[in-house]
Parts: structure tokens; C-alpha cells; sequence
């Protein structure tokens, strides 16, 4: 029940509700543990989705995602640069 009340008291400016790791993970089809582990071994400068911490609770707001996966959109492999600031 605590976790449901966080839910909704945790929506972003979007409207859009924040999403679990397990639910953002899906959202990116990556699994769980990727996602932890670029949450867990990432720096400022990396191109890892950002997150929300809550207390001990972890949420990601979908327009990062989104985000995310335009920071990593690319036509070929060699136009691929996971530190590109664009």
C-alpha cells in the first residue's frame, strides 16, 4: 500500500507518473539489472538515463527516458557516441 501512495503523489510536470526500475527497464527493453547497474556504476558524464531518488525509493520519469533514447538514436554504428552532449 506505501508504495502505491508514493505513486501518486510522485508525478512529474508531464502528468506522466514515475515509473519503477522494473517498469522503466520494460519501458526501454533492457533488463532490471542493466538498468541498476548503469544507475549504479554511472557518472555525470554518461550517458545513463537519470533517475529519482525518493527516500529509498528509485523512479525515472518517462520523459528522460525519452530523452534517452534520443541521446542514443544513431544511423550506423560509427555515428554512434555514447558521450556525445547533444
Amino acid at each position: 500500500m506505501n508504495r502505491l501512495k508514493v505513486r501518486e503523489t510522485s508525478v512529474p510536470r508531464s502528468g506522466r507518473p514515475l515509473l519503477t526500475t522494473t517498469e522503466a527497464a520494460r519501458y526501454l527493453g533492457l533488463a532490471k539489472n542493466t538498468l541498476e547497474k548503469m544507475r549504479i556504476h554511472g557518472r555525470r558524464d554518461d550517458n545513463a538515463p537519470r533517475f529519482v531518488r525518493l527516500g529509498t525509493a528509485v523512479r525515472y520519469d518517462p520523459d528522460e527516458l525519452d530523452a534517452h533514447i534520443r541521446r542514443n538514436t544513431a544511423i550506423s554504428t560509427s555515428e554512434y557516441d555514447p558521450y556525445s552532449r547533444d
